[in-house]
């Protein structure tokens, strides 16, 4: 516990102490059989100094929980342990009153995200907005819900949570692996999770590194029952932190993570049931453009089948083993979704820099890159036909800065105040959208008779070489730049009040 906790202890002890005197002094005394009752009634109390020793730091200061008026909860390492929570998907159902669809916070209907535009429900990382993928080696995790936009700016609507993750102990050499299998059903093979920590003392009491690792892939649930394609998604992080005490009042802490994920496995099922599919019918023409006259047929689907098994029932295709309605999908191609984060932050505590007066700083700089393929985008379910695709790219970068002044003393009046700057920018690697088809002529033949004319075009593949030097792109969907800036200053004062015999002093 460091001494910003233990004082935080300390003082609300204290607060408490003085208080249950108080008490005792207004309690009127009574025979020794109801003081035995008594002492039997007051064992819960004692069980339950436990959860005044939690200590939060969701004002941005070392408190007790219970002496926060807001509704908060804290998730300690241990209950995380023995709960088997180890990524945000498992931690987030397990929030009351939130939900997670695909991984992302919703708190009171309002959700956020890692993006360089943040949304309405706050996720910080040991003191910098950073949405965190997995929780081990994490001392605790913090949930604020309601507003919280004082502290935590203008996009903590929803609430706020704080992951919170052990530091380097500077005096003791620590090791620690772990490996996890997981079986589920319906998904076939063996889920692995890797997970590492070596924490390492450079100068015993002054400089020590901790390093975390996590390594895990899965096998996709969902079948292609064209190609047999589940797919896999697999998921690699990396935390270094490198702390420096050079005396009692001093604590500088420099951060590098870096977060890595890859799918091709589907996330969603087709469970319509159409009345009939698109089908392209190639009639050999050695004078058309690409050698096919085209005509689309519309063939029927039996009574009842899903899109997938409709698709088999034509082209004669065999249900393969394992096939499960319920888990099944049906495309040409098949898509993949790649991103990958590198966040470096850097935190500066200062003790008592004036008479009751500590310094805060926290800084990070961030930048992420996304890619994917979309098979699934087309007008006319021309995927069902010939393969094309979308695919995307982004790549921004964010900075972040907050300086923070409060008071330290264990007097009753306790402030805050602070300046917070968020620049994020989109420009080096802007979004962009590119439409492609394959190259082989039945696909060009396909193309051209669907989208020919959009463009006014005879053949679309000389609309890609005249716009884009390249005949398989049909147009780029958008391509977008942006460059925000927030600046903040913020400031909460707080005054405790010492009721006795119902004055107010």
């Amino acid at each position: 516990m460091s001494k910003k906790h233990q004082k935080a202890l300390r003082r609300s002890k204290a607060i408490r102490k003085k208080h249950n005197i108080q008490r005792m002094k207004n309690r009127v005394k009574v025979a020794a059989t109801v003081a035995t009752t008594a002492a039997v009634l007051a064992v819960p109390e004692i069980k339950a100094q436990s959860i005044d020793e939690i200590i939060v730091t969701a004002r941005k200061k070392p408190e007790i929980v219970l002496d926060i008026p807001m509704n908060i909860s804290s998730i300690s390492e241990q209950e995380m342990k023995s709960r088997n929570i180890i990524d945000k998907e498992s931690l987030y159902r397990t929030i009351a009153g939130a939900a997670s669809p695909r991984g992302q916070l919703i708190l009171r209907g309002l959700s956020g995200s890692n993006s360089s535009t943040p949304g309405t429900t706050n996720v910080w990382t040991d003191g910098v907005p950073f949405n965190f993928s997995n929780v081990y080696d994490v001392e605790r995790v913090e949930v604020l819900r309601g507003p919280q936009g004082t502290l935590y700016g203008s996009n903590a609507i929803g609430g706020t949570v704080h992951v919170i993750t052990n530091k380097p102990n500077l005096n003791e050499m620590e090791i620690s692996t772990s490996v996890m299998f997981q079986n589920e059903k319906h998904r076939p093979g063996t889920e692995v999770r890797a997970f590492g920590v070596v924490n390492l003392p450079i100068v015993e009491g002054s400089l020590g590194l901790r390093v975390t690792a996590h390594s895990g892939s899965k096998t996709g649930k969902i079948l292609n029952l064209n190609d047999g394609h589940r797919g896999e998604t697999e998921d690699e992080f990396i935390r270094a932190q490198l702390m420096w005490e050079p005396n009692d009042k001093t604590r500088i802490n420099l951060s590098y993570v870096r977060d890595e994920w890859f799918s091709d496995a589907y996330d969603n099922v087709d469970l319509s049931t159409p009345p009939y599919y698109y089908e392209a019918l190639l009639t050999p023409n050695a004078d058309a453009t690409y050698g096919y006259d085209v005509e689309l047929a519309f063939p029927s689907c039996p009574s009842g089948a899903s899109r997938p098994e409709c698709k088999l029932s034509h082209i004669g295709g065999l249900i393969q083993d394992g096939y499960n309605p319920d888990f099944s999908t049906w495309y040409l191609l098949n898509h993949f979704d790649e991103n990958s984060t590198s966040l470096v932050a850097l935190t500066i505590d200062r003790d008592d820099i004036f008479d009751g007066v500590d310094l805060s700083y926290a800084g990070s700089y961030r930048d992420g890159n996304t890619a994917g393929r979309q098979n699934h985008w087309s007008r006319y379910d021309a995927q069902d036909m010939f393969r094309t695709w979308i695919d995307d790219t982004n790549g921004w970068t964010r900075f972040t800065h907050e300086l923070r002044l409060q008071s330290s003393g264990e007097g009753p009046l306790e402030w805050t105040v602070g300046a917070f700057h968020d620049d994020s920018r989109g420009d080096e690697n802007p979004n962009v959208q590119w439409q492609y088809h394959a190259s082989d002529n039945r696909s060009r033949a396909i193309a051209d008779y669907l989208w020919g004319y959009w463009w006014g075009y005879e053949d679309p593949t000389q609309l890609g070489i005249d716009m884009y030097g390249n005949g398989n792109v049909h147009y780029n969907g958008n391509q977008t730049r942006w460059d925000d800036t927030e600046t903040a200053y913020f400031g909460e004062v707080s005054y405790t009040m010492d009721l006795e015999d119902g004055k107010t002093l």
